[in-house]
């Protein structure tokens, strides 16, 4: 009987530490990914950035590539909510962008559609070359 419960232990222990397959690292069930940050756009990373905080996109400008802070934005952000991997952005006078998001590489990145056109951003500091997926 010592010998049984001692092989469903380590049994047990094995099953346990196993690293599980077939999860992409992106996806946390129970943590999912944020859009809240400062955000580089492909083909504009120099120049324009996305600050997202809780409920509010600010838009910051820049002529050599060095980004200020919230301070430094456009006047009159657009409110946004994030929901379901749906990114709706009120850009002001009845108007909306709306996006579906795809997070990839541990929430760095993200892919948003509009009209089958494909605009990938990337978190301020992370460099969207390592990004293989």
């Amino acid at each position: 009987m010592k010998k049984l419960l001692i092989l469903f232990l380590l049994s047990f222990i094995f099953n346990a530490c196993k690293k599980e397959e077939n999860v992409p690292n992106n996806i946390n069930s129970s943590t999912p990914c944020s859009i809240e940050g400062r955000w580089n756009l492909t083909g504009f990373e120099t120049n324009t950035m996305y600050v997202f905080d809780s409920t509010l996109r600010y838009t910051i400008y820049s002529n050599d590539g060095i980004f200020g802070t919230i301070d430094d934005a456009i006047p009159n952000p657009n409110s946004y909510t994030l929901a379901d991997s749906i990114l709706s952005i009120d850009l002001s006078f009845g108007n909306y962008g709306i996006y579906s998001a795809e997070f990839k590489c541990d929430c760095n990145v993200v892919d948003l559609t509009q009209d089958d056109v494909v605009w990938k951003w990337w978190r301020e500091g992370y460099d969207e070359i390592e990004c293989n997926e």
